[in-house]
């Protein structure tokens, strides 16, 4: 279907020259048409004006081996479709057409609606019996396909740079559970196959079940690694992660089949591992969240989140410390303007210590995800690169790619409006039940 882009190019082309001059040939027809002066076809002479050397495909290719190319192709689609479908539903429906001719239309649901086929019944009625014996049809073609189809098994292998890895190697595992028991059971991969291993393949109530077990206690691990190493700001919710991951520590291990000792060893490690993330400046943006307030933080630590905020203010220019201690009262306490349950207004001196602590990011990961740019520009091909090139390069790849993401997500608003709203919410609101969730939220700047 190549041959279609230069017609659709040439088109274009002409729409743009001589839509001033001759604005009736945008509705022209591609066919000759019979006029009082005659017959005549205006896009040949401006095809040939505008690109002399495209040929267009006539309508014998058109109707023949150009349609049943594009057929292949989306029949192609249509039966991934199908093959990666949990389960499927068949639809159908009788119709006459323009030409009186008696059809059914067959859907199938993946749940997407695909349009599978249609069936000329000829002389035959739409009898229950009939359109049933159709529907079984269509029904042992998908599963005859899907047989033929072979089954893909992708097994992810952990990397020692990425600790999600270990993870999403499990998940690959589960995912692919009846395949590889399939594959060990197989005749031909016998002697391919340890003993030892295939026994664990095949016990369901052990191998597996610790699978999963495994999976319960990493999967959060995974889910906050993911959260907090985006770019977007989330600072203000590395103390939630820390206490969600401890609680579902504390419920998951004496699930698992690990020994008690080694339960302990992890719930040991929890606090100091805690101690070591958690600095004031993580205190402080809890603090000043809308949806959280510092209500999770212990006495020592809201103490050392007071204290950063104040030691924030008295280095922030035009910015009078004693008000910004006051309204950060009246924030945490709901009372004078926050009674109103806006989040932090854009007209008190506590909004430049909430704009410069919430903004900041929750790791360095995006210095990381750096050097992996760096690394795809300045690959063996190209070692020849010297550093500075290679790192402007990297420069506008990296920028390109930001600022052509991020343009919508960052709202500014200006002193009219009543609140600076950092993450789409209400004062008071509740924290969602996942917190985890990755969805696009709205930066809002107070300028």
């Amino acid at each position: 279907m190549k041959l279609f882009y230069p017609a659709v190019q040439a088109f274009q082309q002409l729409q743009q020259i001589y839509y001033h001059q001759f604005p009736s040939l945008l509705t022209a027809p591609l066919q000759t048409k019979q006029t009082k002066y005659g017959n005549y076809c205006p896009w040949p002479y401006m095809r040939q004006r505008i690109r002399p050397s495209l040929q267009l495909p006539s309508l014998h290719n058109l109707s023949s081996t150009l349609l049943q190319n594009m057929y292949n192709n989306v029949q192609l689609q249509v039966q991934n479709s199908l093959a990666n479908a949990y389960v499927v539903g068949i639809q159908c429906d009788g119709w006459s057409n323009i030409r009186n001719d008696s059809i059914i239309n067959f859907i199938v649901t993946t749940p997407q609606p695909v349009f599978y086929k249609t069936v000329s019944t000829e002389e035959h009625r739409h009898t229950g019996r009939y359109v049933a014996e159709q529907i079984e049809a269509v029904f042992t073609d998908i599963v005859k396909r899907e047989k033929q189809e072979p089954r893909k098994c992708v097994l992810k292998l952990p990397v020692a740079t990425r600790w999600a890895s270990s993870v999403l190697s499990f998940e690959s595992l589960l995912k692919n559970k009846n395949i590889i028991k399939a594959l060990v059971i197989n005749n031909e991969y016998q002697d391919l196959i340890e003993k030892r291993n295939k026994t664990n393949i095949l016990d369901d109530d052990i191998f597996w079940k610790r699978i999963e077990s495994f999976l319960k206690i990493l999967q959060p691990l995974k889910k906050w690694i993911t959260v907090l190493e985006s770019d977007e700001c989330r600072i203000n919710e590395v103390t939630e992660a820390l206490i969600k991951i401890e609680k579902v520590f504390k419920k998951e291990l004496p699930l698992s089949d690990l020994s008690s000792s080694k339960q302990d060893k992890i719930l040991e490690a929890v606090q100091p591992r805690r101690k070591t993330c958690l600095k004031p400046i993580h205190f402080s943006a809890n603090i000043l969240d809308p949806k959280l307030k510092g209500k999770h933080l212990s006495a020592g630590e809201l103490v050392q989140g007071f204290q950063y905020i104040h030691s924030l203010a008295r280095h922030l220019s035009n910015v009078d410390e004693n008000k910004v201690l006051e309204n950060l009262a009246d924030f945490r306490s709901n009372s004078g303007f926050w009674e109103m349950q806006f989040g932090i207004c854009t007209e008190f001196p506590l909004r430049f210590v909430a704009e410069a602590v919430l903004t900041m990011p929750a790791t360095s990961a995006v210095t990381e995800r750096s050097f992996s740019s760096y690394g795809n520009i300045h690959t063996k091909k190209r070692s020849r690169l010297s550093v500075k090139r290679a790192g402007m390069l990297t420069y506008i790849n990296h920028n390109l790619k930001l600022f052509s993401t991020t343009a919508d997500k960052i709202k500014i608003v200006t002193n009219n409006d009543k609140s600076l709203n950092f993450f789409g919410y209400k004062a008071n609101n509740e924290l969602p039940e996942d917190s985890t969730d990755t969805s696009e939220s709205t930066v809002t700047l107070g300028l």
